[in-house]
């Protein structure tokens, strides 16, 4: 069988969103990729319901059981270890991939021979032509998107090129964010290794159906923001970074929101804006606009009352017609699906 092309899903229970992916791919299968599952101690082993339902499966399907729980971040990076294909496509078991994604990607491939990795749009970015850029500043001065580089299954590997940096991976796994710790580190050793911008989508990014498995944005920005930390950056490569990370001008205001949500009740918010500061001292730290200065003086400040607090950005949310949003903040995760 052709080996140029592996499609890598780690995988941890969702067994009936598995399956669908599956079918999907299976629809495009014509001998000329295989896919890898590689399962996290799932409570359900979905091998047999895999051989089962989907015909020929054993052709082009192979299940690796994890010994042990090792949870979602290392089962990423373990997807790197057992890769053995030229090129990765690393995917969520519960995305929505495109009816053409295996032959966008074979024109990727044969477009960008030497790439060490692609970056394919989806409805988290859109982009109207391919940019090419050779070592880590170039790729973070054109990057346009940070959410739709994070999410894992807009991402084609150069295989190989990776397989040297596996130890990153598993060191930054705090950052939930482990398939970037490798990449930002193969583009800074490197700067002659092109990584690709492409306009054309294989996925979309969809919430998870079970609220219980969505992610918590405050256990991944806590994470996240120890990519800054990542070894042999230079000063203007953190800049860089730190900025793609805080493009979303309502992160702050959300965070923020959310942890005052949580303590509403409490006499104290004291941990809360702990948490917030941590957060916010490193995604922050290169911002030095008035308006940055202000939040960051501001917010902090609202934890000192909360539940006072939490009643006078109820009023002001009523105020201006922002109620509903204001119950996105209650209900976000805590904590993720993952713990």
């Amino acid at each position: 069988m052709n080996t140029t092309l592996q499609v890598t899903i780690p995988n941890f229970n969702r067994q009936d969103s598995l399956l669908a992916t599956l079918e999907k791919l299976g629809a495009q299968w014509h001998g000329q990729f295989r896919v890898l599952i590689l399962d996290n101690q799932s409570q359900i082993n979905p091998e047999a319901a895999i051989f089962e339902r989907i015909p020929q499966a054993k052709d082009w399907i192979q299940v690796v059981r994890q010994p042990v729980q090792v949870g979602v971040v290392a089962n990423i990076t373990s997807c790197f270890v057992h890769s053995t294909a030229d090129w990765m496509w690393l995917l969520a078991n519960d995305d929505e991939i495109s009816p053409d994604a295996i032959a966008t990607i074979e024109k990727a491939i044969a477009q960008y021979p030497d790439a060490a990795f692609v970056n394919f749009s989806s409805n988290l970015c859109s982009r109207r032509t391919a940019i090419c850029a050779a070592g880590l500043d170039e790729f973070l001065a054109r990057l346009d998107s940070h959410a739709n580089l994070n999410f894992i299954s807009t991402g084609l590997y150069r295989v190989e090129r990776f397989k040297a940096y596996i130890a990153t991976g598993y060191h930054y796994g705090y950052t939930f964010s482990p398939h970037l710790a490798m990449l930002f580190s193969l583009l800074r050793d490197f700067r002659e290794q092109t990584a690709v911008l492409h306009p054309n989508e294989i996925c979309q990014n969809r919430p998870a159906r079970d609220p219980g498995e969505r992610w918590s944005r405050i256990d991944f920005c806590l994470g996240a923001a120890a990519l800054l930390e990542l070894e042999g950056l230079a000063f203007e490569q953190r800049r860089l970074l730190a900025k793609s990370f805080g493009s979303s001008g309502k992160v702050h205001e959300f965070l923020a929101l959310q942890l005052l949500a949580e303590c509403r009740e409490q006499s104290s918010g004291a941990v809360q804006s702990f948490l917030l500061q941590s957060i916010v001292q490193r995604y922050f730290y290169f911002d030095r606009s008035m308006s940055r200065w202000l939040k960051k003086k501001i917010y902090p400040m609202m934890f000192w009352f909360p539940k006072f607090s939490w009643w006078l950005v109820g009023f002001i949310f009523s105020c201006t017609g922002r109620k509903q949003q204001l119950e996105t903040y209650q209900q976000a995760p805590r904590q993720g699906g993952w713990r």
